[in-house]
């Protein structure tokens, strides 16, 4: 029987050294992409969530962000009064982690306004970065739904609800 040389050993542990590495900058990137995906989902529920409110509640609602070293800072302002056990319900700020920026028309600061009197909501693009990604949320106003635009997105028919409703009679 002959036993591995210490050089022999060495070799192995420094291939199973480069390997282990090469997988945990992969692995790193794909959590970083997780956190950057996870972060497009929570702004878009809180704006679905504004929405909803304004609607349901029928109050005028505002929504605004703020830059925290953690992430963003995304906040829901009733413009009256609301209930203890609403205000319990719903968590009307929340910290969104792994986005540097979200802007809104391309000014880095906005606020949105719902106004329920005439059942206005936003329309146009909310733009999300963290470092060299970016993605964009259509808003395109009651009652379409708030989507993230892609290259699906953009191949789709832009059809308004009236139209999508009157194609499936």
């Amino acid at each position: 029987m002959r036993a591995f040389s210490l050089i022999e050993i060495l070799i192995v542990m420094l291939l199973i050294g480069i390997g282990l590495s090469m997988g945990g900058i992969q692995i790193s990137k794909a959590l970083s992409n997780e956190r950057f995906e996870r972060a497009i989902d929570a702004l878009a529920a809180r704006l679905e969530m504004a929405q909803n409110l304004m609607l349901d509640m029928r109050m005028d609602i505002s929504v605004t962000w703020e830059k925290r070293a953690e992430g963003v800072l995304c906040k829901i302002t009733p413009l009256r009064p609301i209930s203890r056990e609403l205000e319990k319900m719903v968590s009307l700020h929340q910290l969104i982690k792994g986005v540097d920026e979200i802007a809104y028309e391309r000014v880095p600061f906005q606020e949105l306004f719902y106004e329920a009197n005439l059942g206005l909501t936003p329309r146009g693009e909310v733009l999300i970065r963290k470092g060299d990604k970016s993605a964009l949320l259509l808003l395109r106003g009651y009652p379409s739904k708030i989507r993230r635009k892609d290259h699906d997105l953009e191949k789709m028919q832009e059809a308004s609800y009236p139209e999508e409703i009157l194609s499936l009679i």
